[in-house]
């Protein structure tokens, strides 16, 4: 789960670790095997949006509204497309820029009612809409603690009430190495700016590589992060390095169940990182007069000395289908084809999986629907509206 990392080149950090308190929290229940998982299927596609016919560039999530209408994260062009139940475009809410319901990028949708949610973590802008009887501008609010630090939009209990994280950074004499980046995670109700602390984890790891020009700061999505998502009063996080799902309730008690994912701990390897150099590298390469000395640094930080870690992230992606959730575990390299979990938030079990291609991307859905964006050869980008064939005992 990536979202919220740049993972091109490498860009200097310089900032003051905070320490937190950990809350103490006592798993629930016991897993499945993966055989015993009901295996669900996926309709032929009811509806395709897209193509020639409605230009999308970088759609990052879609919701089900209930009148029955579609919202698209259509981030490339900064703004949200409204399209009626028939696919047909009903509405465009918001505009490029950066004052209030203007977006730089969309990351993060949320329906409650007639009211949409989205979140656009460059301005780090929620903004509010109503969708009917026409799309207009509710409110729109920078994220920020009273004291003034930055905290990033993780999922949405309610139209005034917020999970959200405030993440630690390397100081300026971090030493170099695998640096565990770790995070408060906080219940943000953004009236009264008020928060409460739920936990705190790893989130991800960055790699701190010191060169002659200094100590740069890498992302590592090979190894992953953690996820988070919200949904149906409960809040799901998905920790780095574990095969396991958290579901904690919405009153920031500590009371949390845990469903493990029959799925072994993910190994790292030294093929990942190689793999992940050379894809840098050839960007680098692309944009070589703006960052000349970039391939170099690259190939010196992701070279035979990085600390490859034993275990890395289980999950790939995290997503809101309706009141489940969705979670892609990371296929490796020769699969074509990804495996989802959907994940039951109010009873703290799996109750399906579904196998799909692995350049799909479930961008959300309804209880009974999922969209799906696919991208063909030449990267236009088209959501696809599927029903959801269940079977086993949710059915």
């Amino acid at each position: 789960m990536s979202q919220h990392v740049q993972i091109g080149l490498p860009q200097q950090t310089l900032a003051v670790i905070t320490t937190f308190t950990v809350l103490t929290i006592v798993p629930l229940q016991h897993g499945q095997s993966q055989t015993n998982v009901p295996a669900w299927q996926l309709s032929e596609p009811r509806l395709e949006i897209g193509g020639s016919g409605l230009e999308l560039h970088r759609v990052r999530a879609g919701v089900v509204l209930r009148s029955g209408a579609i919202a698209l994260a259509d981030a490339g062009n900064a703004r949200i497309i409204l399209l009626g139940p028939d696919g047909k475009r009903i509405g465009v809410l918001g505009r490029s820029g950066s004052g209030p319901g203007d977006f730089q990028t969309i990351e993060h949708l949320a329906a409650f009612g007639d009211t949409l949610l989205a979140y656009d973590p460059i301005t780090q802008q929620v903004s509010l809409w109503q969708t009917r009887p026409q799309g207009t501008l509710i409110s729109a609010m920078s994220l920020m603690e009273a004291d003034g630090t930055r905290l990033d939009f993780r999922g949405a209990l309610s139209a005034g009430r917020y999970l959200v994280t405030s993440h630690t950074t390397p100081r300026e004499d971090e030493s170099p190495g695998l640096f565990h980046e770790r995070v408060r995670l906080l219940l943000f109700e953004p009236l009264t700016r008020a928060t409460v602390v739920l936990d705190t984890l790893e989130w991800r790891r960055l790699f701190l590589h010191k060169s002659a020009l200094g100590v740069t700061n890498y992302a590592t999505p090979f190894i992953g992060e953690s996820g988070t998502a919200v949904v149906g009063g409960r809040i799901v996080v998905v920790p780095l390095g574990r095969s396991r799902i958290d579901v904690y309730p919405s009153d920031g008690g500590t009371d949390m169940s845990s469903v493990p994912l029959p799925v072994p701990v993910r190994l790292v390897d030294r093929a990942m990182v190689d793999a992940y150099r050379d894809s840098l590298v050839q960007r680098a390469r692309r944009q070589a007069g703006m960052f000349p000395n970039a391939v170099a640094g690259i190939e010196g930080a992701f070279g035979p000395a990085f600390p490859v870690p034993q275990t890395g992230a289980v999950v790939n992606a995290i997503r809101v289908v309706g009141d489940r959730i969705w979670v892609q575990v990371f296929p490796s390299a020769a699969d074509a084809r990804a495996t989802w979990y959907i994940v039951d938030p109010v009873r703290a079990g799996l109750i399906g999986r579904v196998t799909l291609p692995r350049s799909w991307d479930v961008l959300g859905g309804a209880a009974d629907t999922v969209l799906i964006l696919l991208r063909d050869g030449l990267g236009v980008e088209s959501v696809r509206i599927h029903a959801i064939v269940r079977s086993g005992a949710d059915e």
